[in-house]
């Protein structure tokens, strides 16, 4: 079973990326309001979990 990051842990690191929330939403596919609610205390689904996470990932690796 693998552990996913947290909507924090998703935003402080888009957030040392460089990337807001809107461009790391747009580029995983997934609404800012997905990320949003589930900060807000609201569950997420796993696909939109897994997609946010890939593209942070993806925009990480670019950067290096």
């Amino acid at each position: 079973m693998s552990t996913f990051p947290t909507a924090a842990d998703i935003k402080q690191r888009a957030e040392r990326a460089g990337l807001s929330i809107v461009q790391l939403c747009r580029e995983a596919g997934v609404a800012p309001s997905v990320l949003n609610r589930w900060a807000a205390g609201k569950s997420a689904t796993t696909r939109n979990v897994e997609r946010l996470t890939n593209a942070l990932v993806k925009h990480e690796e670019s950067v290096q």
